[in-house]
């Protein structure tokens, strides 16, 4: 037999893959992400929230529908050109 037990439950949260944050601060709770702005990548700062096992929350910095990037961030320059590939199912 299998069960979860639900103990909290939060509405409209903001999460990323942990692989999109870069100069992740744990302390601090602050990082670095890529968005997606047009064809070329946008460095943005952001606060955390909650840490998950693959995803974590942020409370600023971001607002929902923005493309992170989340594969290869740490070779891109602000500004520099990016190729959105769509994944399985996207």
């Amino acid at each position: 037999m299998q069960g979860r037990i639900l103990v909290a439950q939060r509405k409209d949260i903001l999460q990323v893959p942990r692989e999109a944050l870069l100069n992740w601060d744990v302390e601090k709770q602050t990082a670095e992400v890529y968005v997606v702005n047009g064809a070329k990548a946008e460095k943005k700062k952001v606060t955390l929230g909650v840490t998950g096992s693959a995803t974590v929350e942020v409370t600023s910095g971001l607002t929902a529908g923005e493309q992170v990037v989340t594969r290869g961030a740490f070779a891109i320059a602000d500004d520099g050109r990016v190729l959105v590939a769509k994944g399985a199912g996207a």
